[in-house]
């Protein structure tokens, strides 16, 4: 007979969520795991002592939790979502009958704590996968995404000055970096170029972001977030935040520095070609740390022969080009080491080669060929080539990628929430923070599942083998050959 359900709401009901809850649920999870009582007395100085009292700042950072574990982008619509799921509800602590906060908690304990409170959340979540043997600190691995900005093309305008004035004006005004530690950070830094469209404009709406573009792309307003991860199960021990027209080795200091800091000191660091620059591999070598790193090398403007196709001989310190002709060293900087090798006047002009060498018509143009005196590129290469460092490349590829996709597609890095650097980095720390969040709870009710099942099977195992040993008793059967086939033909 078909049934017809018919719905009477009730005026009184005894019931709690936590017997509503189904005892499988991530948020019941959560809070076995994640102990956020430290933040009243970590954000105590940040209230007074008189007046109203605030909602509590555990409160304020498991809604950010909730918001991106489920990538929840919208403040307004997470508010909604506590406001019927009484899972949210539950993990948050308002009962059924509770008025739930307005959405504009979350934007003023923004401007309240700050970025360092973010990055407390950030280092608790990462000691508790410390704990549970999810991070060594040994080998790192660097990569960055581009992250698209919360602001239009419509808002791009041109600056005021050419990008050689504004960059004059900066150094004018910066004092002199006498300080090794200040140069480091400096890596990476160039001065902006004319033809470099993102050296020209900016954004009215978010500043701090500037235009990319990739080939074959249309341009977008965007940032970079760098990430430093541990190579043993991918948890992320290091975040930084740049705009996207900022070179990837910029980074590197400030990672390493947040890494030494949370682990001690890397043993290597693994990264693709991007991160192979001379300065980057020479900052890495000098700290001791093994660079799993290829060269990255430069553009081949001029069309013609590749520098690979030279032949450079260390004993008399030339290079040899594809026609048979030898280029001198004619000079080297001091600043990094790099020396410039060309031909004599005159023999460029006669070359056979000449037209797949050099793309100018002047006569006296020479083709010209540099490298480095420094064993930072050889030093990296080789560790490459290794048996150990082709594996980590290979490891790389896989969880890096694994983690931004995951964190694009999962949790909203795709495009920047709000709007400023220091709003992209607080996103990006609580986005790494959910991602260490979830191997964190895979690696501890993974264990647990493993454990409860071989001690199951292990009872199993025990009961059958007791009873094995009763029916050996009661038929009188021992463990000898002559009586092998029968005591197994009883044991069935």
């Amino acid at each position: 007979m078909q049934g017809c359900r018919q719905f009477e709401p009730r005026l009184f009901y005894q019931i709690s969520l936590e017997e509503l809850l189904p005892k499988q649920h991530l948020v019941w999870r959560l809070a076995e795991v994640l102990d956020f009582s430290w933040i009243r007395s970590a954000t105590a100085p940040l209230y007074s002592h008189t007046g109203r009292p605030s909602i509590d700042p555990v409160v304020v950072a498991k809604l950010l939790l909730l918001g991106y574990l489920y990538n929840i982008d919208s403040e307004r619509q997470l508010m909604r979502e506590v406001q019927v799921n009484l899972a949210y509800r539950w993990y948050l602590g308002y009962d059924l009958d509770e008025e739930i906060p307005d959405h504009s908690i979350l934007s003023k304990a923004r401007r309240r704590f700050g970025v360092g409170f973010f990055e407390q959340l950030f280092e608790f979540t990462l000691g508790r996968c410390h704990d549970v043997g999810l991070v060594r600190g040994q080998d790192v691995l660097i990569d960055s995404t581009v992250v698209q900005a919360n602001a239009s093309l419509d808002s791009v305008r041109t600056l005021r000055y050419r990008p050689a004035q504004y960059w004059e004006q900066l150094e004018q005004q910066a004092e002199p970096e006498t300080d090794s530690e200040d140069s480091d950070r400096r890596l990476g830094q160039k001065r902006p170029r004319k033809d470099r469209t993102s050296d020209q404009k900016y954004s009215r709406t978010d500043p701090d972001a500037s235009l990319y573009h990739r080939r074959g792309k249309e341009s977008k307003l965007a940032y970079k977030t760098h990430f430093l991860a541990d190579e043993h199960k991918g948890v992320v021990t290091a975040v930084a935040t740049s705009s996207a027209a900022v070179d990837d080795t910029t980074a590197v200091p400030q990672l390493l520095e947040q890494h030494e800091h949370r682990c001690g000191t890397p043993r290597r660091a693994v990264a693709d070609h991007l991160y192979g620059s001379q300065d980057c591999l020479g900052y890495l070598q000098d700290k001791g740390i093994e660079t799993v790193i290829h060269e990255r090398k430069g553009g081949n403007a001029h069309g013609g022969f590749d520098k690979s196709e030279f032949e450079y001989d260390s004993e008399r310190d030339i290079y040899r080009c594809p026609a048979g002709q030898i280029l001198h060293r004619r000079r080297t900087q001091n600043k990094d080491s790099k020396a410039f090798y060309s031909c004599d006047r005159g023999v460029c002009g006669r070359c056979r080669l000449r037209g797949k060498c050099i793309s100018s018509t002047d006569v006296d143009a020479l083709r010209q060929v540099t490298r480095f005196d420094t064993p930072y590129v050889e030093l990296a290469q080789a560790a490459c080539e290794s048996a150990q460092g082709k594996r980590l490349l290979k490891k790389r590829q896989t969880c890096m990628e694994g983690l931004f996709g995951q964190a694009k597609s999962q949790h909203g890095l795709a495009r920047a929430r709000l709007r400023g650097l220091v709003k992209m980095q607080m996103q990006a720390l609580l986005t790494a923070m959910v991602l260490n969040i979830k191997k964190l709870l895979w690696a501890v009710f993974f264990r647990k599942a493993v454990a409860c099942r071989v001690v199951r099977d292990f009872r199993g195992l025990l009961l059958h083998r007791v009873f094995w040993y009763f029916k050996c008793i009661v038929f009188g059967f021992y463990f000898d050959g002559t009586h092998h086939l029968a005591f197994r033909a009883i044991s069935k």
